[in-house]
């Protein structure tokens, strides 16, 4: 059960990542899975981010929904698939494997390190029907793996060479399909789910849709830069707090 404490924090991290992901493009859906591994049971990680991250990304999708084009989706979706069922056969062996999961939980870690190392990795542009075959299978497979997929979907979106407003559509619209996948999840998991986690889930579901809200009015005052700033240091925290007391404590001691 999560206490109040833990329930406040995930509630305020869905509103501020929320805002920093319509402020700044991406980002803010890996802080959040940085926080909600750190409170909650490793089970429950992927059902309730994808339950978080389906309201932000579909409350993008609305805002921009006039930049979005939806005929990308079609090679994006027939890779996502493959991609997400070798995930998920991953993903159960974690969750039915305890003693397996500090390795997971490390591969996280290094994987939001490794984000703010190469942040600024570009893929070349190309053919589009290519990037979004590639992406589409990489994004699958990151959803039911280190669950979120926002630094292995940027540098694509990137290469595609589009405007802002239909980057981010085009982010939101990836998120959907990378967090729709995680749902699913929660019947496998169904009895360790309680009511507390249930209104928690319910607060951070309406704190993520002010978020996206919040940074739709404040995207033209507010300098993407300062968010960056802040990111890189959050993010880098929750990246060591996993990687040495959540995974190599349990694994060494």
């Amino acid at each position: 059960m999560i206490g109040l404490i833990g329930g406040s924090t995930l509630i305020i991290a869905s509103l501020i990542t929320a805002m920093f992901s319509t402020v700044a493009g991406i980002g803010g859906g890996t802080m959040l899975i940085g926080f909600i591994i750190l409170m909650v049971d490793f089970a429950l990680v992927l059902p309730v981010y994808g339950a978080i991250q389906m309201v932000s990304a579909g409350s993008r999708v609305w805002l921009f929904q006039k930049d979005v084009d939806w005929s990308m989706f079609v090679p994006f979706g027939i890779a996502f698939v493959p991609g997400a069922i070798l995930g998920g056969l991953i993903w159960v062996y974690f969750v039915n494997t305890e003693e397996a999961q500090p390795y997971i939980k490390m591969l996280i870690a290094i994987y939001l390190l490794l984000y703010l190392k190469f942040s600024n990795y570009r893929v070349a542009p190309g053919n589009q029907t290519r990037l979004l075959l590639i992406s589409g299978g990489l994004c699958g497979f990151a959803a039911l793996t280190v669950g979120a997929v926002g630094a292995v979907i940027a540098p694509f979106v990137d290469a595609l060479e589009l405007k802002k407003e239909r980057a981010v559509a085009a982010i939101g619209v990836m998120s959907i399909f990378s967090n729709i996948i995680k749902l699913p999840l929660l019947l496998v998991i169904a009895d360790r789910v309680d009511w507390t986690l249930a209104i928690i889930i319910g607060g951070m579901c309406l704190a993520t849709f002010f978020g996206v809200y919040a940074g739709r009015s404040a995207q033209k005052y507010v300098s993407e830069a300062q968010f960056r700033r802040l990111f890189r240091i959050v993010l880098m925290v929750l990246g060591i707090k996993l990687l040495v007391w959540d995974g190599l404590r349990v694994v060494l001691l």
